[in-house]
């Protein structure tokens, strides 16, 4: 007989491991698994893929404007409506980690690709109870993933879009940005030899006419001839 440990530090009876009371062998539990499935012979394989992340800074956090993960199955179907092919899909706020693991105090977004009009909360209550509270971000000073509340992000931003506002206001009362004509004439005469080009141009005009077209030839003669 075959005892299963769940939970244990180390040895023979290790959690993930089984031990035979008569003959106190042991193993691993997906071993078995394996052999009760017959993939006894079959090769794990494993892949890792690097992604570039694209997003955008908000104080010292960069992170993307949306991440998520996709599943062309639906085994969460909170309508009798979505069927299992129409797929479901986690979007979060913020690096993707957090729509892949699973939060016991955190929500993602989730909808149906197949049927986006089919919420899964329709209450108020229930929206702001099921909702994003915190973002995986990266710090760009400690060169670190952090999470941090979804309120501090929001404060940042405000600072960073007053900052904004401020530096643009005081660039359009100190800076003069408006160029004359005359300005634009005399920095060309001053710099030819920089908008000289070495190749040829070309100019040219064309209308784009079906060879069947009855006045074919009729608009060819005047279109070589200007003067009709």
């Amino acid at each position: 007989m075959r005892h299963a440990r769940h939970a244990a530090d180390s040895g023979p009876g290790a959690a993930g491991h089984w031990t035979d009371a008569a003959s106190a062998e042991h193993g691993d539990l997906l071993d078995v698994i394996r052999e009760s499935c017959g993939f006894i012979d079959f090769r794990e394989e494993m892949g890792i893929l690097i992604m570039e992340v694209v997003g955008s800074q908000v104080g010292k956090y960069f992170f993307p404007c949306y991440a998520g993960v996709a599943f062309s199955t639906n085994e969460f179907r909170w309508s009798p409506r979505i069927n299992r092919q129409d797929g479901v899909v986690r979007l979060v706020l913020g690096l993707g980690t957090r729509a892949v693991d699973r939060t016991i105090n955190d929500y993602p977004l989730l909808f149906s690709p197949g049927q986006t009009n089919l919420k899964v909360n329709n209450s108020y209550q229930d929206k702001v109870r099921y909702s994003q509270r915190y973002v995986d971000v990266i710090n760009l000073e400690t060169k670190n993933f952090e999470t941090i509340e979804f309120d501090e992000l929001i404060k940042q931003y405000k600072i960073d879009l007053y900052t904004k506002a401020y530096i643009e206001e005081i660039v359009k009362r100190t800076v003069d940005t408006v160029v004359t004509d005359l300005e634009l004439k005399s920095y060309y005469n001053q710099n030819k030899e920089n908008f000289r080009t070495n190749g040829t141009l070309v100019r040219l005009r064309y209308i784009n006419l079906k060879k069947d077209n009855p006045k074919y030839e009729t608009i060819k003669s005047k279109f070589f001839d200007f003067r009709k």
